[in-house]
């Protein structure tokens, strides 16, 4: 995907549900989220899970890089805010370890003058809330997958 959102992101196609991975076979790929919002995380996390990615919830940024330094994840999604480290300074944490680990930044709508900032970091994404299972899904697959080209695997 060649395309760029205003923020300097990867710009992903809406995409809708019913394409969803459930033959019952596990993918190749393992995802981590962190955000302070308990109900953002179990949301973002049944859905990675129901598309058959191993998925790890974190609900801060210190907890986050914790779990990154201990485990390889082949995309990370971070909200901007939690409690304790943000997601940019988790970001930047996760890059200077691996830097070809995508990391997606969660962002509230209302949040638009931070994307200059963004622009300058090494954000690999960024998705706005609501969330839908739709940028959920192609998020996932696109980075998973180039991930693992990119690791060789």
């Amino acid at each position: 995907m060649s395309s760029k959102d205003n923020a300097g992101g990867t710009a992903l196609p809406a995409h809708d549900e019913s394409n969803m991975i459930n033959d019952g076979k596990k993918q190749k790929g393992s995802v981590l989220v962190a955000d302070g919002d308990n109900h953002l995380r179990k949301r973002l996390s049944a859905i990675v899970d129901r598309m058959r990615y191993d998925v790890v919830v974190a609900r801060n940024g210190e907890n986050a890089l914790d779990l990154f330094l201990k485990q390889s994840f082949d995309i990370v999604f971070t909200a901007l805010k939690m409690p304790g480290m943000g997601g940019l300074n988790l970001s930047l944490q996760i890059k200077a370890a691996s830097l070809n680990t995508p990391v997606v930044l969660i962002l509230d709508k209302r949040i638009e003058n931070i994307m200059n900032r963004i622009k300058a970091g090494r954000i690999d994404c960024v998705l706005s809330k609501p969330l839908s299972f739709g940028e959920i899904q192609k998020t996932v697959q696109y980075f998973v997958t180039n991930h693992s080209r990119v690791q060789g695997s």
